[in-house]
């Protein structure tokens, strides 16, 4: 029997890999000569860099500020040691979990991606002409001006002195100076991976669908939001480059927009599916597979914006592939899943008396939900 598992995060529990490993485990109690095809993925966010490692040439790890600008340490990758493509991943330097892991409290208004941009110019530095940018799990909501500061751009308020914009200050920039741009930044390409289809702006906008998780509140949110916009309008000065409309662009805070405003190459793909494509070649595996096992931390509404199980869900469907999912916990709007191919859903939350419980177990009980899977579809496929 050949199975896929293609799991993403348990946010706060297990990476993709160790998820998969879970999973693995639980199957060969089951089915000990199981054709298993492990591929953990990401959908831009956490865990993007574990699923590019197995074809990377190079990585390479620095010094840089975090999103409140404190010291810490990041990696990104880089592969195709000949064309120079480095794999940047936003949650390393500019991510929440950098700032709750130490302990500290978020506070959106005073982040920056800056240490993102480092990243990216220590890249251009080594020859990078290629910059693959994993969007997810941010701890800003600036529209990327970390980013192009630290490659170049100047910001200017109304009294006409540069400054240093924040999450919670680019309402403040009345222009912008280009002209200092990382030469090279300039003729690289920009693919941005993206986990959802948030807008940028709006009652579906990311201010007001993720401020509050990093550390906003409520009250705050019409003041970020004027902000953004007004920011929005001076990135499409530029160029006359206007990214507010496009699906996508408020993921990670509007990284998008900034780059796209400010770059000539720049463009957006999902998350999973390039992993899945350029990675594993998901396409191929499931050809001739009996079953494909998925899994996500949280299924909800929001997972069908994008999110990897249901690029899963789609593919496996097309094939014929039947596909289950093991998540953490569900949430309002999770039963759209099965319209996409999902025939099963089984919550780690359902058995544990907590999601604390489930959280500390998650390895063991995924590995319990794994050989049940694998036993009923050993009965069912012979």
């Amino acid at each position: 029997m050949k199975i896929i598992v293609a799991p993403s995060n348990f946010k706060g529990s297990l990476k993709p890999r160790e998820v998969a490993e879970a999973i693995e485990r639980g199957i060969r109690r089951a089915i000990p000569d199981a054709n298993l095809v492990l591929a953990p993925f990401a959908d831009g966010g956490e865990g993007t860099l574990d699923a590019f490692a197995q074809i990377a040439s190079e990585t390479i790890s620095i010094e840089v500020p975090g999103p409140d600008f404190r010291k810490i340490q990041a990696s990104y990758l880089i592969i195709d040691a000949e064309e120079r493509t480095a794999i940047v991943e936003l949650a390393q330097a500019s991510g929440l979990s950098t700032i709750t892991r130490a302990g500290r409290t978020p506070d959106l208004k005073s982040t920056s991606t800056f240490g993102t941009g480092v990243l990216i110019r220590d890249a251009l530095s080594r020859g990078c002409t290629r910059i693959v940018l994993g969007l997810g799990d941010s701890a800003t909501m600036d529209l990327g001006a970390g980013i192009l500061e630290a490659l170049g751009v100047r910001f200017i308020d109304s009294l006409g002195e540069s400054f240093r914009p924040t999450s919670g200050t680019i309402g403040q920039v009345s222009s912008i100076d280009i002209t200092n741009l990382v030469l090279t930044s300039q003729g690289a390409s920009y693919l941005v991976l993206t986990d959802v289809q948030v807008p940028l702006l709006g009652e579906r906008g990311t201010a007001r669908v993720f401020a509050k998780q990093k550390g906003a509140r409520v009250d705050e949110l019409p003041a970020l939001e004027r902000g953004m916009e007004k920011f929005a309008g001076c990135l499409c000065a530029l160029r006359g480059k206007d990214a507010r409309n496009i699906p996508g662009s408020g993921a990670a805070g509007g990284v998008f927009a900034g780059l796209y405003s400010v770059f000539g190459n720049v463009r957006m793909h999902g998350g999973a599916e390039y992993i899945f494509d350029n990675v594993y070649d998901l396409e191929g595996h499931l050809g001739d597979a009996d079953l494909a096992i998925a899994g996500e931390g949280r299924l909800d509404a929001q997972t069908l914006s994008g999110k990897g199980i249901q690029y899963i869900a789609r593919r496996a469907k097309a094939q014929g592939v039947p596909a289950v999912a093991i998540v953490g916990e569900t949430g309002e709007g999770f039963e759209s899943i099965y319209e996409e191919g999902i025939a099963s859903v089984f919550p780690l939350s359902r058995t544990a008396e907590s999601k604390q419980e489930s959280m500390l177990r998650a390895s063991a009980m995924i590995s319990d939900v794994a050989e049940q899977i694998a036993r009923l579809a050993g009965a069912m496929l012979g």
